[in-house]
Formats: structure tokens, C-alpha cells, sequence
């Protein structure tokens, strides 16, 4: 099995940890203005909308891409992603209008230093959400 689809959610919380991280810096605050911040920020949910389009054609081909590991055992319990036609469609739209909301929140809070805040919450509300219509099991 292809892995590509286990860089979906982590790409989008690389995208919240950079500007949790970036936030902390003064001197970086300075430089990212809301604007900027926006379409920097932007990259990591449209990166992944770039991932799931790649795995498109694999999909259509083999009907869907499974990932598995047994993460408690003794519970029964595993971590697995499983992308089909269904959840990649969930998947882009996730990143999608995500990607476009990061960008339309930057000049929506231009002059607002607490823009970073913002964009940190609704990154990981992305990665929740994709992670939730790539789960195996829910």
C-alpha cells in the first residue's frame, strides 16, 4: 500500500505547529503580517488537497488505500487510515474550502495580532476533521 495517504493529517498540523511555534518569536510576528500569514499558512492544508489529488487515480484503480497498525493490542484497539472515493472527496473538501478559509481569515484579521491564534485553532480543527473522515475504524 501506498503510505502518501499518512501525510495528509500530519501536513496540516506541521502547518499549526509552525505558526504556535512562529508566534513565540517576535521578530517573526513582525514579518507575518495577518495577510502573509494567511497565504503562508495556507500551504500545509493545500498541500494535503495536493496529496489526496494525486491519490486519485490509485483509487479509481484498486477501489481504496488502507493503512494499519496494531497500536494497543491487548484492547483490540489499532490506528489505521483508509481512503476511498468517499472519504477523498470528504478529504478535499476539508482542504479545500480549509485552504481557502486560512486565506480569506488573513486579510479578514489584518492589523489583528492575535490572527495566529485563530489560524493555530482552525489548523487543528483540519487535521481533527481529516483524520476523522480518514479513520479506519470509527
Amino acid at each position: 500500500m501506498d503510505t502518501t495517504a499518512l501525510l495528509i493529517p500530519p501536513l496540516i498540523l506541521f502547518g499549526a505547529a509552525f505558526i504556535a511555534l512562529a508566534a513565540k518569536q517576535p521578530q517573526l510576528g513582525k514579518l507575518l503580517l495577518a495577510p502573509r500569514l494567511g497565504w503562508l499558512l495556507a500551504l500545509a492544508p493545500a498541500t494535503a488537497f495536493g496529496v489526496v489529488v494525486s491519490l486519485q487515480a490509485q483509487i479509481m484503480e484498486g477501489g481504496n488505500l488502507s493503512w494499519q497498525i496494531e497500536w494497543l493490542p491487548q484492547l483490540g484497539i489499532s490506528l489505521g487510515f483508509y481512503l476511498d472515493g468517499l472519504s477523498g472527496l470528504f478529504a478535499l473538501i476539508v482542504t479545500g474550502i480549509g485552504t481557502l478559509i486560512l486565506i480569506y481569515a488573513g486579510y479578514y484579521f489584518k492589523g489583528d495580532a492575535g490572527a495566529w491564534r485563530f489560524c493555530t485553532y482552525l489548523l487543528l480543527f483540519m487535521t481533527a476533521m481529516t483524520g476523522l473522515v480518514l479513520a479506519g475504524d470509527v
